[in-house]
């Protein structure tokens, strides 16, 4: 895709002044971002003087995660980073999660803000589910100290609808699931050890609104927004 592209939408200084225009044209409360590689020197600045304040965690040597929030709609309470490396599912790659707990001023109300980039290429199914399987134990968690709390999930998960991992994220549960990393033995046959997988939190996804609202439905997205069942 990059060698197709033009060299001048690969220069930062372009796709800033997209971002920007985005940012100001959509004024959203809250900003969810992955991929993020100009945090300190372009996003944080510059949302900072749209009237939000943010957080950051790399992801890689290259990229990190970011969320901000509208600082006249929210008040900080906490954030955290989630690893979803599991010696138990032998997966000991360097993805994360970004957690942050917000007060709504106006209400009173706890949201939980959760922005994550799980393991990318078709082959690794396996090691997204156990990621994700992860992911959702630490929430779990989560929500027993914010009783109450409503979580919005936004990231870059790399499965369709279908898939293992999206139907973890909807059903609440997987039965005799594979999870692992996949070697080169792996891929010609041997096979990952298989788990039962349970979840007392369960999500609904923004892209399901595309069968019920009329909208053309779009190329199926890696990426999700999500919001609890609960």
């Amino acid at each position: 895709m990059k060698e197709n592209a033009d060299r001048e939408v690969l220069e930062f200084d372009y796709r800033a002044s997209l971002f920007t225009d985005i940012f100001e044209n959509r004024n959203a409360d809250i900003l969810s971002l992955q991929e993020v590689d100009q945090y300190n020197q372009f996003f944080n600045p510059t949302l900072s003087g749209m009237g939000y304040e943010g957080t950051f965690v790399l992801r890689s040597r290259y990229d990190g995660l970011a969320v901000f929030w509208k600082l006249d709609k929210f008040e900080l309470i906490e954030n955290r980073t989630i690893n979803l490396a599991s010696a138990e599912y032998g997966i000991n790659m360097p993805h994360k999660a970004l957690v942050v707990v917000l007060n709504h001023i106006s209400t009173g109300n706890t949201i939980i803000v959760v922005d994550t980039h799980v393991k990318s290429a078709p082959w690794f199914e396996s090691v997204r589910v156990g990621q994700v399987s992860v992911l959702l134990d630490q929430l779990q968690n989560i929500t027993r100290e914010y009783d109450g709390a409503s979580i919005v999930m936004t990231g870059d998960f790399n499965s369709i609808p279908g898939y293992p991992t999206y139907r973890l994220l909807v059903d609440g549960y997987l039965n005799n699931v594979e999870i692992g990393l996949k070697n080169w033995k792996n891929r010609l046959g041997k096979s990952l050890p298989r788990y039962d997988l349970q979840s007392n939190i369960t999500f609904q996804s923004a892209y399901s609104l595309y069968n019920t609202c009329n909208i053309p439905s779009p190329p199926l997205p890696p990426n999700y927004s999500w919001w609890d069942a609960q």
